[in-house]
């Protein structure tokens, strides 16, 4: 099962998580929710997947973007104990051979792998308790 995208308020993407920066670009902000399992090489983080209903079913803007330019996870920590308050990391796979700007036909198979330090992977199987125990949150940057 791949990570919920969702606007950054936490309901499904809309326009109220999109900022039209100066320039040749939009920023995005959107809320990651860890579900299911974790899966050996990183979890299926999908940016089509603005929600998963008929009105909102991507977190791509609407407007013409030619790309993903960039894409940073920002972690919020909920106890002392998370994930990320241990030192985790949070990092973005893009698709094998995929150079930034990414593609639109490909911010659909980015994954979220998680490094619990230089060398060492989450381990696979249910979310625990420290990475449940993180705020997700993303932004980011498209190409106009």
């Amino acid at each position: 099962m791949s990570i919920t995208v969702l606007g950054l308020d936490g309901n499904p993407f809309d326009q109220n998580s999109i900022e039209v920066v100066a320039g040749r670009f939009l920023r995005t902000l959107m809320l990651l929710k860890l579900s299911g399992n974790y899966v050996t090489g990183g979890d299926v983080l999908d940016l089509t997947n603005g929600g998963g209903t008929p009105a909102a079913p991507s977190a791509v803007p609407t407007a013409q973007v030619r790309g993903l330019a960039q894409l940073d996870i920002r972690p919020f920590c909920k106890s002392t104990s998370s994930f990320s308050a241990a030192d985790g990391q949070y990092f973005v796979l893009l698709p094998s051979g995929i150079l930034a700007p990414v593609p639109i036909a490909s911010v659909n198979a980015l994954k979220l792998k998680l490094m619990l330090d230089i060398g060492t992977e989450y381990s696979a199987g249910a979310y625990g308790a420290d990475a449940l125990g993180d705020i997700l949150q993303a932004e980011a940057v498209w190409v106009r």
